[in-house]
């Protein structure tokens, strides 16, 4: 007579190799997300001590796997991107939010999410200061949480088509920057690449920057 295996054997004899393999990439992915949330939380707030925590811990887990370079690497300059991204869809006028379905922007971090923009107008009921009481307008990635907080003075519409075209030549400014930046890297990375390998690496960062 057979006998019933018990759920741990039957976890035990279905745990393949492709299995752990897929288990150990979704712990890694959700690392990911957290290393980029809790620098989307610092760069909102550098003294938020939850996602001090949270960044060192996945410095810690990324380090161990020798990984933590291509990931501040991957954050450096796909972080960058989504920045200048959110500066060019400034809003003009308040509360028109962005487009969605096939119109939606794509985040450049995690390639699979889309960019949205949220309004907050001043809160008249929080506690004093300059974060509780100024209308401010974020930009958010709806997978791996991302986001560029931008904190407005005033709400009219003439201070913020000024504040759009403002944002807009920083942004164009930090593009042709960080391609520099990025393009150098890559070829200090691969000094054995030939003239030709060098072309396709610059054409390669101007069509991701759009420079």
């Amino acid at each position: 007579m057979e006998i019933e295996p018990t759920p741990h054997e039957a976890y035990v004899k279905h745990c393949t190799v492709e299995v752990a393999q897929a288990l150990w990439n979704s712990v890694k992915t959700l690392a990911m997300k957290d290393y980029i949330g809790a620098e989307a939380r610092l760069l909102d707030n550098p003294t938020d001590v939850y996602a001090l925590s949270t960044k060192a811990e996945c410095e810690t887990f990324f380090e161990e796997l020798h990984k933590l370079d291509t990931v501040k690497y991957k954050l450096k300059y796909d972080g960058g991107l989504f920045e200048c991204i959110a500066m060019e869809h400034f809003p003009k006028e308040w509360g028109v939010m962005l487009p969605t379905g096939k119109h939606a922007t794509k985040c450049p971090i995690c390639k699979e999410g889309t960019i949205g923009r949220f309004f907050l107008p001043v809160d008249r009921n929080k506690p004093r200061g300059k974060r509780a009481k100024d209308p401010r307008v974020t930009f958010s990635c709806d997978v791996c949480t991302f986001r560029k907080v931008f904190h407005l003075g005033r709400m009219e519409d003439e201070y913020l088509q000024e504040q759009a075209k403002q944002w807009k030549r920083i942004a164009m400014q930090q593009r042709v920057q960080l391609c520099r930046q990025e393009t150098q890297a890559q070829l200090e990375k691969h000094p054995e690449w030939d003239q030709h390998e060098k072309d396709l690496c610059y054409q390669r960062m101007a069509k991701k920057w759009h420079v």
